[in-house]
């Protein structure tokens, strides 16, 4: 049972996010959009609203990448609500799935980009890696910056986008960002 103040707090939060900017800036909404994932299915991301939502853009050959895509994916198991997507920058789908097949990152959803697909293009996403985009349950851009992160860190992001319900980003995040460096 749905009650009616579940119902005006979801209304509030559409309008608020409805009259934000659209952008890969914090404090915008970014750009809808969607891309097949390496394991066959579909990833779209209106569908994950409601839900705190993890971008990371990654390469094969950037260590800082490879480095830190297991606490993306111990995030991932300690908070299984959390949706992540880790997006292979430069390589074919053959390439990445190669790479990825015996590295036990079963929790995360993988795909690829190109110039063809334009994700990060389209989401003004940096060619130096690792980068990542944090979005709040509205689709609001909590953090957005090229760096590798921590697992202390990704676990502050991800707090502090969940607790981020008035869809703008609010300092908690920055707050959150800075003391987990």
């Amino acid at each position: 049972v749905v009650e009616e103040s579940e119902i005006k707090e979801t209304k509030n939060s559409q309008a608020v996010a409805a009259d934000l900017p659209v952008g890969s800036a914090e404090g915008n909404l970014l750009p809808d959009f969607s891309t097949d994932l390496l394991n066959g299915s579909d990833f779209k991301l209106s569908d994950h609203r409601g839900h705190v939502v993890i971008l990371n853009f990654w390469g094969t050959t950037c260590a800082p990448c490879i480095a830190e895509l297991p606490d993306f994916e111990k995030l991932k198991v300690t908070y299984p609500d959390v949706e992540i997507l880790a997006i292979h920058a430069r390589a074919g789908a053959k390439k990445a799935k190669e790479f990825l097949e015996d590295k036990g990152w079963d929790h995360l959803d993988f795909a690829t980009d190109s110039k063809e697909k334009g994700i990060m293009s389209l989401l003004n996403v940096s060619e130096a890696l690792p980068s990542t985009i944090v979005l709040n349950p509205q689709g609001v851009v909590t953090y957005h910056a090229q760096a590798p992160l921590s697992y202390e860190k990704l676990e502050a992001l991800y707090k502090a986008a969940l607790a981020d319900d008035q869809g703008k980003a609010s300092g908690a995040v920055t707050e959150a960002a800075s003391e987990a460096t």
